[in-house]
């Protein structure tokens, strides 16, 4: 089991490779969870293959292309022998400098693209479009390209590429998945949800993710662990119940399923400076104050 976040996702890079480079996609293989700094986009010539995309899984098909930003999370599942597609991996700057230009601004896709190549987004946006038969030819005269030594090999492969996004503006038949979306965010939101009784396993099975790898994104892309954002979580909600509430202490602690009241006792002392008996009296007298001055006031 791997458990190091390096080798977990992979990193990739195209740093000492062409602009663009287009590569058949290895069948029986299995592509795990892995991130990289340039374009990828995936093509199904034929048969079919699953992608998990930041979270989310999807089924290709023959003619479907997924357009990854750089840093975003994905897989690929195992795929046979009938299952064939390609990878154009495509460093950003080209992208950026070659490509923004050509977009027609009242294209649907053209406001994506524009923003997803900026080299400023590094966030995990992608998108899919499905029934793309007509790019096929294309791609088959880019791989051709790639693989002659014949004069003018990177002028054509420049000007396919952009017949290939202009062909691709065409299509009506798409879903974009960007940053404001992403996994993260609705990892925090299902934490928020469901913070009295979630584990790590439950939180990764619902996400279709591993364990170890979803504590490691977690950890990475908000600096805590997921037992830190729980124990947060469930602060808050005993706090708020000391002070709005008569319930006993324990009966609030069981609410939340914390197990260990000597451990939450501790880490409470350490976080408010006193004990959760301290701490609403405290508050409930200031709160009797406030209100003896409110009801003073509007005698007045």
């Amino acid at each position: 089991m791997v458990t190091k976040y390096a080798d977990l996702l992979n990193l990739a890079s195209l740093n000492d490779k062409p602009a663009i480079v287009l590569q058949k996609h290895s069948r029986y293989s299995y592509v795990p969870y892995h991130i990289h700094d340039y374009i990828e986009i995936t093509y199904v010539m034929h048969g079919s293959l699953d992608e998990i995309i930041e979270g989310k899984k999807f089924h290709l098909t023959t003619g479907s292309i997924v357009f990854l930003n750089t840093q975003t999370i994905h897989k690929i599942g195992k795929t046979t022998k009938k299952d064939i597609a390609i990878n154009i991996l495509i460093k950003k700057e080209f992208l950026s400098d070659q490509i923004i230009s050509i977009f027609p601004s009242q294209a649907p896709l053209a406001a994506f693209f524009v923003n997803c190549l900026s080299i400023e987004n590094n966030q995990p946006d992608f998108f899919l479009v499905e029934n793309c038969h007509d790019i096929k030819p294309i791609i088959l005269e880019m791989i051709r390209e790639q693989y002659v030594n014949k004069s003018n090999k990177e002028e054509i492969l420049d000007m396919l590429i952009k017949i290939f996004f202009l062909r691709l503006l065409r299509s009506n038949s798409y879903n974009i998945y960007n940053s404001n979306q992403s996994q993260i965010n609705k990892l925090l939101d299902y934490i928020a949800v469901n913070f009295r009784n979630i584990t790590l396993n439950a939180c990764a099975k619902h996400f279709n993710f591993n364990p170890n790898y979803l504590s490691t994104m977690i950890h990475n892309k908000t600096g805590k662990t997921f037992k830190q954002l729980v124990l947060e979580k469930k602060f808050k909600y005993i706090n708020y119940m000391l002070l709005s509430s008569d319930l006993p202490i324990q009966e609030i602690l069981d609410n939340v399923n914390v197990s260990n009241s000597t451990y939450f006792y501790q880490k409470f002392k350490k976080k408010e400076s006193c004990t959760p008996t301290e701490y609403r009296h405290y508050y409930k007298k200031i709160r009797s104050t406030n209100d003896a001055d409110l009801n003073w006031l509007l005698k007045e």
